[in-house]
């Protein structure tokens, strides 16, 4: 098996990969450069699962139109499955997705879900590739990458409620209310014995715990996706 999933940017693509090793993917090293100088973006292999590459697109907006043009290309071109994580921090983000993969699928406008399911979209086309999607941080609720992320904190922690508190004390905060679980969660990491690493190194240095529920459930609706 062979897909795609579509981030939104590298904390994304950081944090899934991470979530990953622990069940037996890896990455090869190796960095591969283009003709342009880019680095080509290198998936991950399951001895099991077969092959999932990670696209961080730059914004949502960005992601829907990837997924658009995925969802036209041939089976050879699309590969097993393809599948989008997107931040739930929109007005009913599900209900614009699901009409935009009707519009290019229509056949699925019987069996895609109005409600987006809690463990995640896992839908087959009629010709058994697969769609998934994931909305964080937990398809059902407002919220994005970092509030998934505080549900991996482990229940021993002190530190994250304070955290909270430092950053609801300030008394006059430059960014807007959207940004205060961001500024939560990095400021929490600013006090982690290494302050300031990845979200997706966090997870490896354990100051994440990779086998919270919530983690489960993602990786969860991953391995669904490509072995369904």
């Amino acid at each position: 098996m062979n897909g795609t999933i579509l981030v939104e940017g590298p904390d994304d693509e950081e944090v899934v990969s991470h979530l990953l090793r622990p069940r037996g993917f890896e990455r090869d090293s190796r960095v591969v450069i283009d003709a342009d100088g880019r680095r080509i973006p290198q998936p991950l292999r399951h001895p099991k699962l077969g092959e999932l590459l990670i696209k961080q697109q730059k914004g949502y907006p960005r992601v829907l139109i990837e997924f658009g043009v995925l969802l036209k290309r041939a089976p050879v071109e699309f590969g097993d499955f393809v599948a989008i994580i997107m931040d739930y921090d929109q007005r009913d983000p599900w209900a614009g997705l699901r009409a935009r993969v009707v519009s290019r699928l229509p056949d699925l406008d019987e069996t895609l879900p109005k409600a987006l399911p809690a463990t995640g979209l896992v839908e087959t086309i009629g010709d058994g590739r697969r769609l998934g999607v994931w909305l964080m941080p937990d398809n059902q609720s407002s919220g994005m990458l970092e509030t998934f992320l505080a549900t991996l904190i482990p229940p021993s922690d002190r530190l994250f409620e304070r955290a909270k508190d430092a950053v609801d004390g300030i008394p006059e905060k430059l960014f807007g209310p959207t940004k205060v679980e961001k500024a939560y969660l990095h400021t929490w990491l600013a006090w982690q014995a290494e302050p300031g690493v990845r979200m997706g190194t966090a997870i490896s240095n354990k100051h994440f715990d990779p086998s919270a529920p919530m983690a489960k459930l993602f990786v969860d609706w991953l391995e669904r996706l490509m072995s369904a």
